[in-house]
């Protein structure tokens, strides 16, 4: 139910119009998790730029970080469509009525910090794994390769940067969630809401 009221022809549904830092939050994370870069590489001359949506493609396969993502691989486009599905479900509390709804706005945070943790898991986690029961020079040969792929690991962080698309999205996706645990999006919360003068 969507209808236009008011001099400013202000968009108000199900219980009133959102105020506008909960559509300034939901501009950031789109532009933070789309045009901008989330993780930069950078080695001499070569700059590589990771948007959010790509990170479905690293955390499959993290030499990517240093190699670069083709973008017609075949988990971006269906990881990209699970961002925009995430950024709208910010407007779950204005169009569902289950108690579930209010917590939509906590979605994009969730999302951020779930492929946060899994891309730090897979990047960190050893390498080279020796088989239940292997001989001592297998344990040897795995240990002795995942020191040396540890080390290439650190000389590589070293080139791996946070992009402008984190710094931009993360406060914004902070704010919806705090939003939403503090109730401050459901419509009569924001009935409740004085009127601006």
């Amino acid at each position: 139910m969507v209808r236009l009221e008011g001099r400013h022809d202000a968009i108000r549904w199900l219980g009133g119009e959102l105020p506008w830092p909960f559509w300034a939050s939901l501009a950031a994370l789109f532009v933070g998790w789309f045009p901008c870069d989330t993780l930069t590489t950078t080695v001499g001359a070569l700059r590589l730029h990771f948007h959010f949506f790509d990170l479905a493609s690293l955390i499959a396969r993290p030499a990517r970080l240093l190699t670069g993502i083709h973008r017609g691989d075949a988990l971006t486009i269906p990881f990209g469509v699970l961002c925009l599905a995430a950024l709208a479900a910010t407007l779950a509390p204005r169009f569902v009525r289950h108690p579930i709804a209010r917590f939509g706005p906590c979605v994009p945070l969730g999302l951020m910090l779930l492929c946060g943790l899994v891309l730090y898991s897979v990047t960190s986690g050893d390498t080279f794994t020796a088989a239940p029961g292997a001989s001592s020079v297998a344990n040897a040969l795995a240990r002795f390769g995942n020191t040396l792929v540890g080390h290439a690991s650190t000389v590589a962080a070293r080139h791996i940067g946070i992009g402008l698309g984190v710094w931009l999205s993360l406060p914004a996706a902070v704010y919806l969630a705090h939003g939403a645990l503090g109730q401050k999006w459901q419509p009569s919360a924001v009935c409740a809401a004085p009127a601006p003068p």
